[in-house]
C-alpha cells in the first residue's frame, strides 16, 4: 500500500480507475489487456478479494507501473473494499469499473473536462451499452446494444429534488459508475460504509450522497460497455419497496 503513494506522486495522471474483482481473473485479464494499450496514461487500483491463484500472465499485468493491486480476505464485502481503497486515490478524479465492464478512457477525459467547467456537478458519464459474447468456431465476437441505464441527467438545483428524481427511476439515473471528483468520492464511500448492509443499499447510498453533493451529467458519448446476462444482485419486489 505504501508503494501506491510513491508510484502516483506525479500530477501527470488525472484519474484513477478502480477495478473490483472476486474470483474472476479471466475477466480481470481481459480488462487489463484492454487498458494496457493506453501506455500508462492513467492509474489503476485493483481491489481484489479473490481466493483464486494468480497465474503468470495476470501477475505480469498487475505489475505495470501505473497499477496498484491490493488484496483483501475473500470474505470482504465488495463495498467495504471500495470504502477502504478510496483512501489510496492520489488523483483528482476517479471512476469505478467492474471487472466485466469497459469504461472508455477518451470518454473519461471528456467527463473530466465537463466537471472542470461545471463545479455544481458532482459526477459525469456518457451512454452505456451492453455487450454480448457470441462464440462461433472458436472466434469471440462482441455484439453491442444500447442500454437504457444511465441515460438521464439530473440537474435540479435542489439537492432533495435531485434525490427524488433518482428514487423515481433509478434505472436511468445512477452515478455509481460515473466519473467523480476524488475528494467527494472519498467522503461518500467513508460515509456509505456506515450504513451499507446489503447490495441494494450499498449501491443506493453512494449514488444518493453523490446527488446531494451535486448534479449528475450524462453526455451524448459512448462511455462504457457492460456485459449482458450476468446474475443481478437484486429482486424487483425489493427495489420497488426500497425506492417507493
Amino acid at each position: 500500500k505504501n508503494n501506491f503513494y510513491m508510484k502516483n506522486s506525479s500530477s501527470i495522471n488525472k484519474y484513477t480507475i478502480i477495478i473490483t474483482t472476486y474470483n474472476r481473473y479471466e475477466y480481470l485479464k481481459r480488462l487489463l489487456k484492454f487498458y494496457n494499450k493506453y501506455n500508462n496514461q492513467f492509474n489503476i487500483l485493483i481491489l481484489d478479494s479473490s481466493s483464486d491463484k494468480i497465474d503468470n500472465e495476470l501477475s505480469l499485468l498487475v505489475k505495470k507501473k501505473n497499477i496498484d493491486h491490493i488484496k483483501y480476505p475473500p470474505s470482504t464485502f465488495v463495498f467495504n473494499k471500495i470504502s477502504d481503497g478510496s483512501k489510496f486515490i492520489k488523483t483528482p478524479f476517479v471512476v469505478i469499473c467492474a471487472d466485466d465492464d469497459f469504461v472508455i478512457p477518451s470518454a473519461i477525459n471528456k467527463c473530466i473536462d465537463f466537471l472542470d467547467k461545471n463545479i455544481d456537478y458532482s459526477s459525469a458519464q456518457g451512454m452505456t451499452y451492453k455487450h454480448y459474447i457470441n462464440q462461433v468456431d472458436g472466434e469471440i465476437k462482441f455484439i453491442f446494444k444500447k442500454s437504457i441505464a444511465n441515460n438521464l441527467s439530473i440537474y435540479n438545483n435542489d439537492p432533495v429534488k435531485r434525490l427524488s428524481s433518482y428514487c423515481k427511476d433509478h434505472t436511468i439515473s445512477n452515478s455509481f459508475y460515473a466519473v467523480q471528483r476524488s475528494k467527494i468520492f472519498q467522503k461518500i464511500w467513508i460515509e456509505s460504509k456506515n450504513y451499507s448492509r446489503d447490495w441494494a443499499m450499498s449501491e443506493f447510498i453512494p449514488c444518493a450522497l453523490s446527488l446531494l453533493h451535486g448534479k449528475m451529467k450524462v453526455l451524448p458519448i459512448f462511455y462504457a460497455s457492460r456485459e449482458a446476462d450476468q446474475l443481478k444482485w437484486y429482486d424487483d419486489d425489493k427495489l420497488i419497496k426500497m425506492f417507493s
